[in-house]
C-alpha cells in the first residue's frame, strides 16, 4: 500500500529497463483517503514492465494515466493482471498508452477518466493489444470513449468483451477511435454515450473494423445506439457480425453512417435495434 509518491505523480520511480512483477494474486494499491495524487505505475522509454497476476488499484493523478501511465517507448504486458478503481484529471482512467500496452486474460473495470478513456486511453503513435480481456464499468467524463479511446493509434481486441463504461457527455460509450481499430470474436454491449454511439463511435477518417462480433444492447442519448460512423473518410467494415437490440432517442438506434463516411457490409445483420435499424442513414444490407 502506497501513501505518498516517490516522484511527481508516481508511486515509485520509472520504469526505464524491463521488470517483472510476479503478483501471485497481490495488489499495489494506493491508500483510500491520502491528501497526494499520484500512480502505481509509469513505464517510460527502455522500460518494460511484465505483470502476472497483480491487481493495480486507486490510482488517483491530475494529469493522464490514473494506474499506468505508458510513456513513448515504454512497453506494458501485463497477463491475468486487473486494473481497478483509478481515476485521472487526463485521459485514461485506468491507463494511458503512449507507448505499447499487451493484456491477454486481464480485466480493465470500474476506472474513471474526467477527459478521454474511461479504462484506456491510446494516445497518439500508441498500440494495444487486448485478448481475452473485459473492459467494464468505466467512465469517461468528457466526449469520447468510456472503455477504450483510440485517438491516433493502434488498436487490436480479441475474444474480449467490452461492457457497462459509460461515457457522460460525448460519444462512444464503448469505443471510440480515430485511427485503426479491428475487433475480433468480441462482443460490445451494455454501453452507454450521453450522445452519440453507446457502443462504438468511428470518427475522424479513422478505420474501425468487426470481425465475428457483436454489438448489442447499447444505449445513446441522441443517436446511433449501436454504431456511430461519421466524418468525411471514416470506414466501417463489419464482416460476419451482429448489431441488435441497440436504442437511441433519436433514429437510427442501430448504425448511423454520415456524410461522406463509408460502411462496408460483409455478411453481417443489422436488426431489432430502436427506433430503427440505420434509417435515415444509409448502409448497404441493412433494411429499416
Amino acid at each position: 500500500m502506497f501513501r505518498a509518491p516517490s516522484t511527481g505523480q508516481d508511486a515509485t520511480p520509472p520504469i526505464t529497463v524491463p521488470i517483472t512483477f510476479l503478483g501471485n494474486g497481490a495488489v499495489l494499491r494506493r491508500e483510500a483517503a491520502p491528501t497526494s495524487h499520484f500512480r502505481l505505475l509509469d513505464v517510460a522509454v527502455g522500460g518494460t514492465a511484465t505483470l502476472s497476476r497483480l491487481t493495480i488499484e486507486n490510482g488517483d493523478v491530475t494529469e493522464a494515466g490514473g494506474g499506468v501511465l505508458v510513456q513513448p517507448g515504454g512497453t506494458l504486458r501485463g497477463t491475468s493482471v486487473t486494473v481497478r478503481g483509478n481515476t485521472a484529471g487526463g485521459d485514461g482512467g485506468g491507463i494511458d498508452d503512449q507507448g505499447t500496452v499487451r493484456l491477454t486474460d486481464s480485466r480493465v473495470r470500474d476506472n474513471t477518466a474526467q477527459a478521454f478513456g474511461g479504462g484506456l486511453a491510446v494516445e497518439p503513435g500508441g498500440t494495444a493489444d487486448l485478448t481475452g480481456t473485459t473492459v467494464d464499468g468505466n467512465t469517461a467524463g468528457s466526449f469520447a470513449g468510456g472503455g477504450v479511446y483510440n485517438d491516433g493509434g493502434s488498436v487490436t481486441i480479441s475474444r474480449s468483451t467490452v461492457a457497462k463504461n459509460e461515457v457522460t457527455a460525448g460519444d462512444g460509450g464503448g469505443l471510440w477511435n480515430d485511427a485503426q481499430m479491428t475487433v475480433n470474436d468480441s462482443t460490445v454491449e451494455d454501453n452507454l454515450a450521453r450522445d452519440h454511439g453507446g457502443g462504438v463511435t468511428n470518427a475522424g477518417g479513422g478505420k474501425a473494423t468487426f470481425n465475428r462480433s457483436t454489438i448489442r444492447n447499447n444505449r445513446a442519448g441522441l443517436q446511433a445506439g449501436g454504431v456511430y460512423n461519421v466524418n468525411p473518410g471514416s470506414v466501417l467494415v463489419l464482416n460476419r457480425s451482429l448489431i441488435t437490440k441497440n436504442r437511441s432517442a433519436n433514429a437510427p438506434g442501430g448504425v448511423f453512417n454520415g456524410a461522406g463516411s463509408t460502411v462496408v457490409n460483409k455478411h453481417s445483420v443489422i436488426q431489432g435495434n430502436t427506433p430503427t435499424n440505420c434509417s435515415p442513414s444509409s448502409v448497404p444490407g441493412c433494411v429499416g
